[in-house]
C-alpha cells in the first residue's frame, strides 16, 4: 500500500491558493490548497525549500510538517487528506465557539486555508507560522497575534485561478 504522500491530486482543479510556510525570516515551503469545484475535494500540496530547511536546521530549528513524510527531499508532497500540520493550526468544528471564532477573523464560514493565513497558524508544537507572502515576519512570541484580514473577498480573489 502506498503512503498517503504518494497519492494523486485531486482530479479537475480548478482553484488553487497558496501561502508560505515561515520559521522566522526564512520561507520553508509553500503550502498549495488545490480545489476541484467539479469532485468538491482538495487535496493539499507541499512544496519545500531545502535550502532554507537546512538552513533552519544548522540554526537549531526543529523542521518538520506534521503528517507529512518528507523523506526522499521531493519537490512536492501531495496530500488527499488534511494534513496534521493544518489540523493542530485549525480549531476543530466542535469548538463551542467556533462562530465567535470565525467572526474575529472575518470569516462567514469555516475556512482552513484562509484561518491559518489570517491567525498565521502559530502553534505550540513549533515556531512555524503561515503568511501569505514570504516578506511578511512574525514574532510567534508574541501573543496574541493580530490577525491579518484581507481587505478583499477570500471567497472569490483568494483562488489564484
Amino acid at each position: 500500500m502506498k503512503s498517503p504522500e504518494y497519492l494523486t491530486r485531486v482530479e479537475g482543479i480548478d482553484r488553487i491558493r497558496t501561502a508560505y510556510i515561515m520559521w522566522q525570516e526564512l520561507p520553508l515551503a509553500r503550502i498549495s490548497e488545490e480545489y476541484s469545484s467539479l469532485a468538491r475535494e482538495a487535496s493539499w500540496v507541499f512544496y519545500p525549500n531545502w535550502d532554507n530547511i537546512d538552513l533552519a536546521n544548522s540554526r537549531g530549528a526543529d523542521v518538520s510538517f506534521d503528517g507529512v513524510n518528507l523523506d526522499g527531499r521531493k519537490d512536492e508532497y501531495v496530500c488527499s487528506y488534511v494534513p496534521v500540520f493544518i489540523s493542530q493550526r485549525v480549531p476543530p468544528a466542535e469548538r463551542p465557539d467556533m462562530r465567535e471564532t470565525l467572526r474575529a477573523c472575518g470569516l462567514p464560514g469555516f475556512d482552513a486555508f484562509e484561518f491559518m493565513c489570517r491567525t498565521h497558524a502559530v502553534c505550540g508544537n513549533n515556531d512555524l507560522y503561515v503568511s501569505r507572502t514570504p516578506d511578511k515576519i512574525i514574532d510567534v512570541t508574541k501573543y496574541p497575534i493580530p490577525y491579518d484580514i484581507p481587505d478583499w473577498d477570500t471567497s472569490r480573489e483568494g483562488w489564484l485561478y
